[in-house]
């Protein structure tokens, strides 16, 4: 499953949630890509939105996520776990 953090510099609530996604990425097939939306003009309109966590192109989380919210849209989802 694709998903992708937007994100910028300096951002705590961004690190905060790239914490949390990196552990939860572990265990599930999770294609995760970090985009900072201060080095896209198209994006740029984000900065105060972020962090946004998107998966396949819809947004899913703003601002914060726990673990188990993230796990439970991912196995909503049909999201398989990582084989370990």
């Amino acid at each position: 499953m694709r998903a992708t953090l937007l994100s910028k510099p300096g951002c705590q609530l961004c690190d905060q949630m790239r914490q949390v996604v990196g552990e939860v990425a572990k265990r599930y097939d999770l294609d995760v890509q970090e985009h900072d939306v201060t080095q896209d003009p198209e994006m740029i309109h984000l900065e105060m939105s972020v962090p946004l966590f998107v998966i396949d192109q819809v947004p899913q989380f703003r601002f914060t996520v726990s673990q188990q919210a993230l796990i439970r849209i991912l196995e909503e989802r049909g999201c398989p776990r990582r084989q370990t």
